[in-house]
């Protein structure tokens, strides 16, 4: 039996110390804590049970207060600018079912992230949208939908329209009912669609595409064989270990979260257009 978690931050192995091979900075800016972990060696890798690579997570009880979202996003999109840096075309992957309530975080940030891949000669210029960051959108759905793996669907996409980087955004699973809505990760080393939920698809990720992936998550399930190990130490009967739990208020969080991941997204994919500008391309 083990504790399920797809937040690099909640591992065991950081509670007492640092391990050899991995790199850890804590801060917090107006209550958010943001919390860096770049695993740098195979030693540090599998103390942690995560890839090599960066995990930036930040948390805070009100991550979701309407009167943060705005802060938050600014926030978030300076993190995302790290990973962004000069690519000139980005292709962004809504993960998840959103037939599916907890699962609907990747569709449902998608369909506000603004695709600009189209807008080109005289469309372009009739916008007064020059230069801009070519961006493509898809929410390809899930296996059972579509009988297709979602890594074989992006990675056809990928081979077609060449991006310079893919941003995956899915829904996770944490250790602790406390992250649920107040916790988002990025880190670019890639993701295993399901694997938080014992549901593990194929990788998506820079090994397996070939291209640089960054993946953007927030919790909004735990596993209820893991808070049982984590309260008392006890496993579940086999009947109870395939439970999900998820908030009463999901529908809500899941609302106000794609607002705030795909508000910070359009912001680090295009830093040269105004808020009112965003607004008007989304609507």
């Amino acid at each position: 039996m083990k504790i399920r978690t797809d937040i690099a931050a909640e591992s065991n192995v950081l509670v007492n110390s640092v391990p050899d091979g991995v790199y850890q900075n804590i801060e917090t800016i107006n209550n958010l804590k943001i919390i860096r972990i770049k695993i740098q060696t195979q030693e540090g890798s599998n103390k942690l049970g995560r890839p090599i690579g960066n995990y930036i997570t930040l948390e805070s009880p009100q991550l979701l207060m309407p009167e943060n979202i705005d802060s938050i996003q600014s926030v978030l999109a300076k993190e995302l600018d790290k990973f962004i840096v000069d690519k000139k075309s980005v292709l962004i992957i809504g993960l998840g079912n959103k037939n599916i309530t907890p699962d609907a975080i990747g569709p449902s940030t998608a369909e506000n992230i603004i695709a600009s891949r189209h807008f080109k000669g005289e469309l372009e210029k009739s916008l007064g949208l020059l230069k801009l960051r070519s961006v493509s959108v898809m929410a390809p759905g899930v296996l059972g939908q579509t009988g297709i793996e979602t890594a074989e669907i992006i990675k056809s996409i990928s081979n077609e329209i060449k991006p310079d980087l893919v941003i995956a955004i899915d829904a996770l699973a944490a250790r602790s009912l406390d992250r649920l809505g107040t916790t988002i990760q990025l880190t670019d080393s890639g993701i295993s669609p399901g694997s938080g939920v014992e549901n593990k698809r194929a990788e998506i990720s820079e090994k397996t595409l070939n291209i640089p992936v960054v993946a953007i998550g927030m919790p909004t399930v735990v596993d209820m064989q893991t808070i049982a190990l984590d309260i008392c130490a006890k496993g579940l009967s086999k009947s109870s270990q395939s439970m999900m739990v998820t908030p009463r208020n999901i529908d809500q969080i899941i609302s106000r979260s794609s607002l705030l991941l795909s508000g910070a997204i359009n912001q680090a994919l295009f830093p040269s257009l105004s808020a009112e500008e965003l607004n008007a391309l989304c609507s």
